[in-house]
């Protein structure tokens, strides 16, 4: 079975897509666990939905791991 080079590109693109609205959709806890905690503790104020998004993708990058807990005993 050969794929069609047109269907690929359209697969990917949307599983890009889907992609960043997840993590769209995941930047909302951000917000609103910021939005209700630091300010009253600390005086910060209170952030955008893309600035939950910057740091949701911030943290990503700086706190994911990328080793593997399998070992191979064979």
């Amino acid at each position: 079975m050969k794929l069609d080079p047109i269907h690929v590109l359209m697969a990917f693109i949307t599983a890009i897509c889907i992609a960043f609205l997840v993590s769209l959709l995941m930047a909302l806890p951000v917000m609103w666990i910021w939005n209700s905690t630091f300010p009253e503790l600390f005086g910060f104020k209170e952030i955008a939905w893309w600035t939950a998004w910057k740091i949701s993708i911030l943290c990503a990058l700086l706190f994911k791991t990328s080793f593997n807990l399998k070992s191979d005993n064979s």
